[in-house]
């Protein structure tokens, strides 16, 4: 949870009881003891939000607006903050796949191949060892594109419900791949990319590229502040534009299924 709203919350609150300060003639006398007093309170505060339960915050709040004599935004503050606290606590899933093919080919594209569109992964190991994923080998890249091309990427969530797959509020999508393949707060950087050699760290429009992957592992278990219990796929699509502008007809598209289970 981000300290920024509380600490809004807080300097506004402490600014209610300051009004002779914004008198010009004692400005200039109390502003710097008066900013060391916002700045204690929002530390003080920020330092119980993450450091104490939700109760214990919660009471704090409280109590601090019944200095004022507001007891009932009090008691409906409290409860707010409780609500809003215990909802952020994420819970673990962890993923089962449905079977051992990873990347399997999407069936409602035409004429595709899955990931072998993308990558020759024949020297390319994974393994299912005690809940993780083993993965280790080479990758060549066959993708028949121009390093210039600009790559777009699209990774959607679908769960199974009423019988059909439903789009899902998850996703990933990046309008310039090669600009984001290495970003070290990337999503994918964290399960692959920060993985690869520093001297083959090259877009996935090179073909012929091939990434020699040291032996890592994957955790197939995610917090989320949701329920996602159920049956899933997740589509992974790559686009490639020459020019940046024309789109290329050789796109790819990847998918694997499995299920959330709460642990």
């Amino acid at each position: 949870m981000s300290r920024g709203w509380m600490q809004e919350f807080i300097v506004e609150d402490d600014m209610e009881g300051t009004s002779a300060t914004n008198n010009p003639k004692n400005r200039d006398d109390s502003s710097s003891k008066e900013d060391k007093t916002k700045r204690g309170t929002v530390d003080q505060c920020s330092h119980s939000l993450f450091n104490s339960s939700p109760l214990e915050f919660a009471s704090l709040v409280s109590q601090k607006f019944q200095n004022k004599q507001n007891k009932d935004l009090a008691a409906v503050l409290g409860f707010l903050i409780i609500a809003l606290l215990h909802k952020s606590q994420a819970s673990h899933f962890q993923f089962f796949f449905e079977n051992e093919i990873m990347f399997d080919k999407c069936p409602d594209v035409p004429d595709n191949n899955g990931i072998h569109d993308l990558c020759d992964i024949s020297e390319y190991q994974i393994e299912f060892i005690d809940g993780s994923i083993i993965v280790q080998g080479n990758a060549t890249v066959v993708w028949d594109v121009q390093p210039e091309d600009r790559i777009e990427l699209r990774c959607e969530v679908f769960k199974y419900q009423r019988g059909a797959w439903q789009p899902t509020v998850f996703s990933l999508i990046s309008n310039d791949f090669c600009a984001d393949q290495f970003d070290k707060d990337s999503y994918w950087h964290q399960l692959w990319t920060k993985h690869i050699p520093a001297e083959e760290r090259k877009c996935l429009n090179n073909n012929g590229l091939t990434y020699h992957m040291p032996l890592f592992d994957i955790s197939p278990v995610f917090d989320v502040q949701v329920n996602i219990e159920g049956r899933h796929k997740v589509v992974t699509t790559l686009t490639a534009y020459e020019n940046g502008v024309n789109k290329r007809p050789n796109g790819i598209c990847f998918q694997f299924i499995g299920e959330f289970i709460k642990i």
